[in-house]
């Protein structure tokens, strides 16, 4: 029923009728976000929700954990319990169901991993509104953690000057960068990539940052 590959072997569906895709991870794939109630004896990967990669993906077993990481904790962002505003940013169409809209924005989005610019963390093709572009040299797969557990990037500040930002954890990172490219995905952000748009793509992640995440003593969480 989920389309799930937990030996490897591809066991594909087809998305809108012509392009194969697959799901990887175990047969349970859980549901929604993440659950912070739950048991802690249960296994994270049985609770989390596996990204959708393309058919026959070669992606490394800790490329395809970095990939669930970050979106199971930007599914964690979107829930609507957490008191944020982070949906009615990212799916400003419909805000009566905007959480759900943008869970399932997240959850259909088809996530490639590609070697893109030194400076780019990810990307979405102009147009597309499933389909984002990870950049496999970037941040999102290589951010060192600091002795504390942090990881510190630099990335536009909204008047575009390279800034220093820290979250609280690698996970915490990756799920602002895809929060970020469903912005895009949505429709909620405009073109920001290039030099020209370094501000631009500022403000967008300011914006993701203030309406999605909250920050104690100068670590976003």
């Amino acid at each position: 029923m989920n389309r799930a590959d937990p030996r490897g072997l591809d066991d594909c569906g087809v998305d809108d009728g012509d392009e194969s895709v697959c799901y990887y991870g175990d047969d349970d794939q859980g549901g929604g976000g993440s659950d912070p109630g739950g048991d802690s004896d249960e296994s994270d990967q049985d609770a989390q929700v596996q990204p959708l990669v393309p058919a026959g993906n070669d992606y490394t077993q800790t490329q395809m954990q970095d990939l669930t990481d970050g979106l199971n904790d930007a599914l964690d962002h979107l829930d609507p319990t957490k008191g944020l505003d982070c949906a009615q940013l990212l799916e400003p169409s419909d805000n009566e169901n905007a959480a759900d809209d943008a869970q399932t924005a997240l959850e259909n989005t088809l996530y490639r991993i590609l070697p893109l610019g030194p400076s780019a963390g990810a990307s979405t093709p102009t147009g597309s509104s499933n389909t984002v572009f990870v950049n496999a040299n970037g941040a999102f797969f290589n951010a060192t953690p600091n002795a504390n557990g942090t990881v510190t990037v630099t990335m536009p500040n909204a008047a575009g000057v390279s800034t220093n930002y820290t979250f609280a954890s690698a996970a915490v990172l990756q799920g602002f960068m895809l929060l970020h490219e469903l912005g895009h995905e949505t429709g909620a952000f405009g073109p920001d990539s290039g030099p020209a748009n370094a501000a631009v793509n500022g403000q967008y992640s300011l914006s993701v940052l203030q309406d999605c995440f909250t920050q104690t003593n100068g670590v976003w969480q």
